[in-house]
């Protein structure tokens, strides 16, 4: 999470992703202002060790506020290819407050 942009104030745009084994970087740049980013494995995933190269089979769950909009969304994105910008977008019919921290479990605590 951070500002891949030159000479903007708005400090959390843009999901930046970097593989510190390839040294190789890629970059999602929002419409909007980010939470915090959570990794989320794919369905029947094992998480490996980190050493393995199959540590980001999974997604990218994000919180995105578009203040042009004042419409909150969640986007998903593709762990590996998080560039090719997201697979999913959720629209909620109103905002939610942008906050700093995200998280993932993959229990239900409410009852449907």
């Amino acid at each position: 999470m951070g500002n891949d942009r030159k000479g903007e104030n708005i400090p959390y745009r843009d999901v930046v992703k970097f593989d510190f084994h390839g040294r190789q970087r890629q970059v999602w740049r929002s419409f909007g202002i980010i939470g915090e980013p959570v990794f989320v494995p794919r369905a029947g995933h094992k998480l490996p060790s980190v050493d393995s190269d199959d540590d980001d089979d999974g997604y990218v769950l994000v919180q995105l506020y578009n203040p042009a909009t004042h419409i909150t969304e969640f986007i998903v994105l593709d762990a590996r290819r998080v560039s090719d910008g997201p697979i999913a977008r959720i629209p909620l019919k109103h905002h939610v407050p942008y906050g700093f921290h995200g998280s993932f479990t993959s229990e239900c605590f409410v009852t449907p």
